[in-house]
């Protein structure tokens, strides 16, 4: 009936936070095995310069505090 069975993803997620909340967030499927990658991977990566435009973008050039965590 057009379900499939179950299965694991590796996703990257940027969350935007404002008053202890969370107002935002966007996915993407981790095809290049960031979430075991050491940081300064993870900053030179694709996927890391297109979250950052977006942060950038959606930040209007504020000054924003960046975390990052491994669930």
């Amino acid at each position: 009936m057009g379900v499939t069975a179950p299965r694991s993803q590796e996703l990257v997620v940027l969350y935007a936070a404002e008053g202890g909340e969370i107002s935002g967030m966007w996915i993407a499927p981790d095809a290049d095995k960031l979430g075991a990658a050491e940081r300064s991977v993870i900053d030179a990566s694709p996927l890391y310069g297109k979250f950052a435009a977006l942060v950038e973008r959606l930040s209007d050039g504020a000054s924003l505090e960046l975390s990052y965590s491994e669930a």
